[in-house]
């Protein structure tokens, strides 16, 4: 499993810069003169230099000055390539974090069956069902269910009882209107 773990990146402070003044005139963008189109490699390099940056404290504004974009691209950068790495490192994480839970539960089952009968069995058989929890959150199995409830009031009976009522009403005025409608079309004997 550690394996299938990304490596942790090389952030000693010592290769950085030394922090430029923060300025503030880079805030609404570099002129267009100055602006540089990057290919997808370089914009990555910029994004993981801007969060090296600020991991290490800088400004936004300090982060604008030493890559030469301005404050809402440096803020930009950072917010883009978190996400990116959020959204690719959350399935590694969930399997670290499911075969974790497996290992609890295979720790609290053995001292289950080692123990029996006793108060540590107990305390082992409560971590079973607590790791069992966790790993149904973890994959999204405990999500609630929506349950619906429905209130039926005297009101309610007494108004369902009229109801029915004027509709048998209805139904034997239909019944002898066809009936009477049926005689009259009747031939003469």
């Amino acid at each position: 499993m550690a394996a299938n773990l990304p490596a942790l990146p090389d952030l000693p402070g010592d290769h950085l810069p030394p922090r430029p003044k923060a300025s503030r005139v880079h805030r609404s963008g570099n002129p267009p003169a100055q602006r540089r189109s990057l290919n997808g490699i370089q914009l990555r390099e910029r994004r993981l230099r801007a969060v090296e940056l600020r991991v290490h404290g800088w400004t936004y504004d300090e982060i604008a000055v030493a890559l030469e974009v301005s404050h809402h691209t440096a803020r930009e950068d950072i917010r883009t390539i978190l996400s990116e790495t959020e959204r690719e490192t959350v399935p590694v994480l969930r399997e670290v974090e499911s075969t974790r839970l497996d290992l609890v539960a295979y720790e609290a089952l053995q001292i289950m069956r080692d123990a029996r009968g006793t108060e540590l069995a107990l305390k082992a058989m409560d971590r079973l069902m607590r790791a069992a929890s966790l790993k149904a959150a973890l994959f999204g199995l405990n999500a609630p269910v929506e349950v619906q409830v429905q209130a039926v009031t005297e009101t309610d009976l007494e108004l369902r009882a009229l109801v029915q009522a004027v509709e048998a009403a209805n139904e034997k005025t239909r019944a002898r209107v066809v009936d009477s409608a049926v005689v009259e079309d009747a031939p003469p004997v």
